[in-house]
């Protein structure tokens, strides 16, 4: 008899071999969603550019050029950052040991 986890790991196979899916578009679908939530992390930074904005004497004294090429080169980094995860996970089955490994090649 199958423990619950085993199940469960067979049930998430049976639902990716049923699916049209190719490996390409599962490995594409993890890094966009670890992207997207890094994105998503990042919206409510906007907040202090806002205040910074209108608060600054006078009103818009903020490099805005730097702030917006600051947010497009930390966009760029978790890219990377996704994907040395993805990596890292594609390398072993145990997510603790995923997790270590990714942090150590991020360091």
């Amino acid at each position: 008899m199958k423990s619950f986890a085993e199940e469960k790991k067979l049930g998430t196979l049976e639902l990716l071999l049923t699916k049209p899916l190719s490996d390409w578009d599962v490995v594409l679908g993890k890094f966009l969603a670890a992207f997207a939530l890094v994105l998503l992390a990042l919206v409510p930074t906007v907040i202090y550019y806002m205040s910074v904005y209108q608060l600054g004497n006078p009103v818009g004294n903020i490099d805005s050029a730097g702030v917006w090429g600051s947010y497009i080169g930390l966009a760029l980094l978790a890219m990377i950052f996704c994907a040395i995860g993805l990596l890292a996970s594609s390398l072993t089955t145990n997510q603790i040991v995923s997790f270590i490994l990714a942090a150590f090649l991020c360091f």
